[in-house]
């Protein structure tokens, strides 16, 4: 495992080849070092990469960023859940970096996702250690996965940016904006400004939506994702709903007004 350059300022980057997961290394080094603070893991091929409600990550060598971040928030710990927005807005602000030309193909979905041209290129896991946090991106370089019955296409940045970017440039430029992004998120309205700036990326508002979690259904209307991050939706009888978690996606036409759903 060797360091890498250029990061931010007095934060730490390690490189291994291959390792179950970049969070897994991460966990390992927290438990030998409790006040950790911007170190990040990178490797090039995890075993056992993981997502979010326990989903496998592919992640075979060479094809994607596997980075973990180990972070000591200097909030409450109510305030970190509003992380997993200013992450995924640093993720995107990277690959605008990097991709100047498709910036506007650039969107972000509910609750962490990182979309190109409808496409989801990235996604991110957060894992709580109080006082610590160990933040996961996965994000598709090449050669992105191809998987069946999923509702948004999967999609790499080779395609999207129609050139090879690699995994050590957008883990440079991710940890530079997540740092810059993280100084004014201690700021006293910090996590509420960043889902503000994120919002303003994600089209899904005014859309039809569904949610699911654990075999329930909702379908309706994306009225507003707010401040606290929770998504707003109205059902077709005009009651709202308050969704804190669930996968959601865009519905390709407009939910049937007579079909019934269960809460979630």
């Amino acid at each position: 495992m060797n360091d890498c350059d250029d990061i931010p300022n007095g934060w730490q980057l390690f490189h291994s080849p291959s390792a179950t997961s970049s969070s897994d290394l991460a966990l390992s080094y927290l438990a030998d070092n409790p006040a950790a603070h911007g170190v990040a893991f990178l490797v090039d091929e995890q075993t056992k990469g993981r997502g979010r409600q326990g989903r496998f990550w592919t992640s075979n060598n060479g094809d994607g960023m596997y980075l973990s971040v180990i972070l000591a928030p200097k909030r409450d710990i109510i305030d970190w859940a509003s992380l997993s927005f200013l992450t995924s807005l640093s993720l995107l602000q990277a690959v605008q970096k990097i991709v100047p030309g498709n910036a506007d193909k650039l969107k972000l979905k509910w609750p962490n996702d990182v979309l190109a041209d409808g496409h989801k290129i990235a996604g991110i896991l957060l894992e709580a250690y109080p006082p610590a946090l160990i933040i996961g991106c996965g994000v598709n370089l090449t050669n992105a996965p191809q998987i069946a019955g999923r509702k948004v296409p999967i999609g790499d940045l080779a395609k999207f940016s129609n050139r090879d970017i690699g995994a050590f440039e957008l883990a440079s430029a991710f940890l530079h904006c997540l740092a810059d992004n993280l100084m004014g998120w201690h700021k006293s309205d910090g996590p509420r400004s960043y889902i503000r700036s994120w919002r303003g990326f994600c089209d899904m508002i005014g859309q039809p939506i569904e949610v699911s979690l654990q075999g329930n259904r909702l379908t309706g209307r994306c009225t507003s994702i707010d401040d606290e991050g929770v998504l707003i939706l109205e059902d077709v009888t005009g009651m709202s709903h308050r969704i804190t978690t669930g996968d959601v996606h865009i519905m390709k036409t407009p939910y049937d007004e007579d079909s019934s759903a269960t809460d979630v």
